[in-house]
């Protein structure tokens, strides 16, 4: 599976992958940005009154209907962070041509891309360029509500709240969605410049992924995307990478819970975009990124400290989480067995049987890439943005099978402490927390 990629005009790429395993067409438009604590919240917010109406189209009702004629076709939109990027989506799913009803001369990808780029670039706004004010309104309020009810995932808050204040004073201390106190100023005129802002400044990556060939696709979108107003200097939005901690802050809040929340927030040492990189995905997975982990094995099976216990990370920042459920009891002897395990591997106590079957997970992870066209556009649009070679999940898998434990354990030397949170319950019985493992 090749990528074929082209520039449109500044800061407008067209991505084309060509296959024939899904029956059906995948277009996204993915608008790219520097995640700002003015524009958070506006960013995050654009999207779902977009998706409400344009002119052609002015409910969603209205489609709704124009879609289920396209044979059901489908759009939906999301607000995600990479790294100290915020990437604001428009994603379709269309059925291919080829298997339309037949006597049936519907041109279902046209159809589609019509109705993708009317909401995109013809809204529904009057002659100042202010949105709907009830689209506005229910939006906003739809946020707000959102925003507030994250406390009932406790987990998710906890590492939310790390992430808070772990990057306190940098960008990806920031969540996509802002802060709650920003809508409440949100107004017309101040959505207005940041929908401008979006299409004029953003990084544009523009992905198909089907059977149609890039003659078939690349004409139509370069006739569209052309027309739209850009800024002379296009955006191109960069992460802050901070190699090692200073120190270990450490911070404890409470919340209405059975049983408490422990995170603690690592920095890498390395990101996506280094030689070394390689080597962190299977490092990941032996620490704590499966059920045979070292995290897993032994904080959980043979200390019972938590309930569940793993790590994770953003790459593109090089930050690492392990979150852990627990027993309020367990925080300091669940943090020191933590730290025991990656002390471990920086040691190089890991065992060939270890190695293999991370290596293997790993790897059979990477091939099922190719299942769905989103995880296909996700593979590839985090190459491009971290500015690697826009090779497919084989070639990386080749390069992986060289990785030694000594390599290993130079990423676990890499990664040091930064902050421990702890969101300690306070709850005597049993209260849905939203904190199970995900």
């Amino acid at each position: 599976m090749e990528l074929y990629r082209k520039e449109l005009r500044d800061g407008i790429h067209y991505n084309h992958i060509k296959t024939d395993r899904f029956k059906d067409g995948y277009l996204s438009v993915n608008f790219i940005m520097p995640l700002t604590r003015e524009t958070a919240a506006y960013n995050a917010l654009l999207p779902n009154v977009l998706h409400r109406g344009c002119r052609m189209y002015p409910t969603q009702a209205e489609i709704g209907r124009r879609l289920e004629e396209l044979y059901g076709s489908d759009l939906a939109v999301r607000n995600m962070k990479r790294g100290e990027s915020q990437i604001i989506t428009f994603v379709t799913n269309m059925l291919d041509d080829t298997y339309r009803l037949p006597g049936d001369d519907t041109d279902i990808f046209d159809g589609v891309l019509g109705v993708l780029c009317n909401l995109l670039f013809d809204p529904l706004v009057d002659e100042n360029g202010f949105f709907r004010p009830d689209y506005v309104e229910t939006e906003r309020l739809g946020r707000i509500d959102a925003i507030r009810a994250a406390v009932n995932n406790k987990r998710r808050f906890a590492i939310k709240r790390c992430t808070e204040l772990m990057c306190e004073g940098e960008v990806f201390g920031l969540s996509t969605e802002g802060c709650l106190e920003d809508y409440e100023h949100i107004d017309a005129a101040r959505l207005r410049d940041a929908y401008r802002r979006l299409i004029e400044e953003a990084q544009i990556e523009v992905f198909y992924i089907g059977k149609r060939d890039t003659t078939e696709v690349e004409p139509h979108l370069a006739d569209i995307l052309t027309k739209v107003p850009r800024a002379a200097h296009p955006v191109a939005p960069t992460t802050e990478v901070i190699r090692r901690a200073k120190t270990v802050r450490e911070f404890e809040e409470s919340a209405a819970a059975v049983q408490g929340n422990l995170v603690m927030g690592f920095r890498t040492g390395t990101v996506i975009s280094d030689e070394n990189y390689l080597a962190h995905p299977i490092f990941n997975e032996i620490f704590g990124g499966s059920a045979s982990s070292k995290l897993f094995m032994n904080v959980r099976e043979k200390k019972s400290l938590c309930y569940f216990c793993s790590s994770f990370g953003d790459m593109a920042k090089g930050v690492m989480y392990v979150s852990a459920g627990i027993e309020n009891k367990n925080r300091d002897e669940a943090v020191e067995e933590i730290l025991l395990q990656l002390e471990k591997m920086a040691h190089g106590e890991i065992a060939e049987d270890e190695l293999f079957c991370a290596k293997q997970s790993v790897f059979n992870a990477y091939r099922t890439v190719d299942d769905l066209p989103g995880s296909i556009e996700t593979w590839y649009l985090g190459r491009i943005l971290a500015g690697k070679s826009l090779v497919w999940t084989d070639e990386v898998v080749r390069q992986m099978e060289k990785v030694t434990v000594a390599d290993i354990a130079d990423i676990a030397k890499l990664s040091t402490l930064d902050c421990i949170y702890f969101l300690r319950g306070t709850s005597a019985q049993g209260e849905e927390d939203g904190s199970d493992e995900e």
